[in-house]
């Protein structure tokens, strides 16, 4: 995987790219009215449960978006959209490959940590949806056998 990868999707007087960096994706959109970036962690956003619709108007012929909730406590309630573009399905597998890169680095328990450091980083883990109940459960007894 590069390190940082990048798209760009337009759709009639709308356009966004994206920018897949180590640790975050940098999302820029603009239209005729207004522009904005957002910056978020890959945690950030609910990969797991990614919803692919057909759109009412389509940019190509069986295309369809995928919407990502955002897990941000800032941003819950929003969502991040891949337009269903050419790029569609390059930008989703990246999506996930960076979601998956990033899982596997944040599951991993440190055992020269503090304990109970170690604990709340999975509790937090787990009200951020990053990790599920079982997940945190299992990681916390894990760590508290080896302390």
């Amino acid at each position: 995987m590069s390190d940082m990868v990048s798209f760009v999707q337009e759709a009639g007087r709308r356009s966004q790219s994206l920018r897949f960096e180590p640790d975050r994706l940098v999302l820029a959109s603009a239209d005729d009215r207004s522009a904005r970036e957002l910056s978020l962690a890959y945690y950030d956003t609910d990969v797991r449960r990614a919803v692919t619709s057909v759109a009412g108007r389509l940019w190509r012929r069986d295309g369809a978006a995928t919407r990502y909730a955002l897990l941000a406590p800032k941003r819950r309630g929003e969502t991040l959209e891949i337009w269903p573009d050419i790029q569609h399905d390059r930008i989703v597998a990246e999506m996930a490959a960076r979601w998956k890169a990033m899982r596997r680095r944040v599951v991993r328990i440190d055992f020269g940590a503090d304990a109970a450091h170690e604990m709340a980083r999975f509790e937090a883990l787990r009200q951020r949806r990053v990790i599920d109940a079982e997940e945190c459960a299992a990681a916390i007894a894990r760590i508290a056998a080896r302390a």
